[in-house]
């Protein structure tokens, strides 16, 4: 018998609002695109670049679309650093809405390496196939 303690719970970071909570089996991940930068020297690992850019939908039409980027570095003088931003979509949103909403999304974090820039396109590209 499942319990409470057994639900996988994710709270994410959304712009302009509080986060939220969902649960993951509730909220299926519909895209995702993955970002890593490893920019490690002789082995040893001196700056690492890592993120993802996820869009969920629940069985009510509402989709989350958020991303993360992370930068970690053991360089002297430079600092790690997190960025997040989200938005929730509400119920009825179409494929146009998603689509410009991980536009959005990927903006909201602003990095300019060219491999980041190319993540929001690969997230569109991992959407469901629209039947023409």
């Amino acid at each position: 018998m499942s319990t409470e303690t057994d639900v996988k719970t994710r709270t994410i970071t959304l712009t302009d609002r509080p986060p939220v909570t969902i649960v993951e089996s509730e909220w299926p991940i519909l895209a995702k695109a993955d970002y890593d930068d490893d920019r490690s020297q002789d082995g040893q690992p001196n700056r690492n670049a890592y993120g993802h850019l996820i869009v969920r939908q629940h069985a009510d039409g509402r989709a989350i679309v958020y991303a993360r980027y992370d930068y970690d570095t053991r360089w002297q003088h430079e600092r790690n650093e997190t960025r997040r931003a989200g938005v929730l979509l509400p119920p009825g949103a179409t494929a146009d809405d998603i689509i410009r909403a991980i536009k959005r999304v990927h903006g909201m974090i602003g990095i300019e390496s060219q491999d980041w820039q190319m993540l929001a396109q690969e997230c569109i590209a991992d959407l469901p196939p629209e039947r023409i």
